[in-house]
């Protein structure tokens, strides 16, 4: 809170207008951002975490106590897997 209204009260007073150059501006942000997002992309990487996917979505439908549902579900992981009888 006291850094929020410092930086308010800072806008008003003149000296405080410093011109930024913008690439060092650009170059700042990528090396705040991967420090600290590191030790997440780590995460990421070692349980092979991917946020998007590529091609056509399969849908594995498995059987469990509570009916049909997707293996995805944490709740209740399935007991048995059902392939199909083509």
């Amino acid at each position: 809170m006291k850094s929020l209204l410092l930086g308010m009260a800072a806008t008003f007073f003149q000296a405080f207008d410093v011109p930024v150059f913008w690439p060092i501006l650009l170059v700042y942000w990528f090396v705040l951002f991967t420090v600290t997002m590191k030790r997440q992309i780590k995460h990421m990487i070692k349980y092979r975490y991917v946020p998007f996917s590529w091609g056509k979505k399969v849908c594995v439908c498995v059987i469990c106590s509570w009916g049909w549902h997707e293996p995805t579900s944490s709740q209740h992981p399935p007991q048995k897997y059902v392939k199909s009888s083509k």
